[in-house]
């Protein structure tokens, strides 16, 4: 018989069974927090907590900065973040861009609106993978996009 008891920080995102703290969204590959002022230790939460997301969207988020994104880049999250969304988070420097590079697979970072971002470090950050990015609408870097003609 296990004897499940609830945390009252990590409610919603851990079960502690005995000792055992397990993740309950272990498996979610998207989240999409956009405009939400989440604090440092609420994003550790999203860290340790959901570790394989694949899309994470901070989107317009006033606390995002630098050490923010070192805490993501220090995470099991380099292995699976594909897709990351920072538009509008204005703290934000080109310090960010070569903390990104740890992430293994990522392919397309929206940094539009993120005023101390240079297009310089866009470039150096989309060159240094060995898959083909580009960018596009001042900061968006994606992979090229095939297009289909009928």
């Amino acid at each position: 018989k296990q004897w499940y008891q609830r945390r009252v920080r990590g409610d919603l995102l851990s079960v502690t069974s005995g000792r055992e703290q397990r993740p309950r969204f272990k498996d979610l590959r998207g989240l999409r927090l956009a405009g939400c002022p989440l604090t440092e230790e609420a994003i550790n939460y999203v860290i340790k907590f959901c570790p394989s997301l694949e899309h994470l969207d901070f989107s317009y988020n006033p606390n995002m900065n630098d050490r923010v994104v070192d805490l993501l880049t220090q995470s099991a999250l380099i292995y699976s973040l594909t897709k990351v969304d920072f538009s509008g988070c204005s703290h934000l420097t080109d310090k960010s861009l070569v903390m990104l590079k740890k992430c293994y697979d990522v392919n397309w970072v929206d940094l539009r609106s993120c005023k101390e971002i240079t297009r310089g470090a866009c470039v150096r950050f989309a060159h240094s993978f060995k898959k083909e990015l580009n960018i596009t609408e001042d900061k968006l870097i994606h992979p090229p996009t095939v297009e289909v003609y009928s």
